[in-house]
């Protein structure tokens, strides 16, 4: 199944970057974003899921979002989203992860 249809069935992608080094984080570019229990999910066909909870969430943009991974060592990611719907129900979500 390509990235394509999956969009339009409501999944949510995201391109990712991080500040940090690739390997570690071991995915980049387009990727499923959601949500597990108390953590988020980088989900990359063909690769290893990334799970991390995000310290704070920063909306740097419409569609952009900007996650610092804190002791997880994934660097500061950015997700940038296809809609603003996408970013907004993403940045909700992952505000409710932060542990205060």
């Amino acid at each position: 199944m390509d990235n394509e249809s999956v969009e339009r069935d409501g999944a949510i992608w995201a391109t990712i970057s991080s500040d940090g080094d690739w390997r570690r984080l071991g995915i980049r570019g387009k990727c499923l974003v959601r949500f597990e229990g108390s953590h988020l999910v980088l989900d990359q066909p063909g690769k290893d899921l990334v799970m991390f909870d995000p310290g704070k969430v920063y909306r740097t943009s419409n569609l952009t979002l900007l996650l610092p991974t804190g002791s997880w060592g994934y660097g500061k990611i950015t997700l940038t989203f296809n809609t603003a719907s996408d970013a907004d129900t993403v940045e909700r979500e992952a505000t409710r992860l932060i542990r205060t």
